[in-house]
């Protein structure tokens, strides 16, 4: 599923305009605490019922025993998270994580952006630890879905331009390994396209960054 903040009114002012931003942080910080609690919600529902079926009753919570363990292990994939948020920046993605997290959705986050970690380490990361929710931006993401040419060495590079030019040398000779990130595990899309930066870009008409989503 991908889903998109609904736009809210038109503020007034800077001020109200934050609220509005905060707010619908909130909200969608809601949404994913909601989102991994759903499956624990639904079975504990399914077992409420006729008391004179202990015997099915009995079955059910050996079925949602199951189905938590297996929800659990599901979860645990490394690479494969259930929900990815995508954000315009590393900025916005620093200031979106912290709300998800008050709010209950899972913590940590895998951060995927630049000005963090370089994608040898974030590979290395997304195949050592796993993250049921990961954050970041169109290109970083794209990067991470590409097989690794780098063999998870990286060399030294200045803070220059561009959003991750930091990180576009290759190995030649250096054996492909399969992709740090994938989205086969994916079922939920949050694509952060109501926030607008200082010049009134959104993460759907900033062409630099909408090109990395196609």
């Amino acid at each position: 599923d991908v889903i998109s903040l609904p736009a809210p009114a038109s503020p007034s002012s800077s001020s109200s305009e934050a609220a509005a931003r905060t707010a619908r942080d909130k909200q969608l910080g809601d949404f994913l605490a909601n989102f991994f609690k759903g499956s624990a919600a639904s079975s504990s529902a399914a077992q409420r019922g006729n008391k004179k079926q202990d015997k099915w009753r009995k079955k059910e919570d050996k079925k949602s025993a199951a189905a938590q363990q297996q929800q659990q292990q599901h979860d645990m994939r490394l690479g494969r998270p259930r929900c990815v948020v995508v954000c315009m920046s590393a900025l916005r993605c620093c200031a979106v994580a912290p709300v998800l997290r008050q709010r209950g959705a899972p913590s940590p986050a895998a951060r995927l952006f630049a000005k963090h970690m370089k994608v040898a380490e974030q590979a290395a990361l997304l195949r050592e630890t796993p993250f049921p929710l990961a954050i970041g931006t169109p290109n970083r993401l794209a990067k991470l879905l590409l097989p690794d040419e780098s063999g998870g060495s990286s060399s030294g590079g200045g803070g220059g331009g561009g959003d991750d030019d930091d990180d576009d040398d290759d190995d030649d000779g250096t054996a492909k390994e399969q992709p740090p990130l994938s989205l086969a595990d994916c079922e939920l899309l949050v694509l952060d396209a109501t926030f607008k930066d200082a010049k009134n870009f959104t993460l759907l008409s900033l062409k630099t960054v909408s090109d990395d989503l196609a």
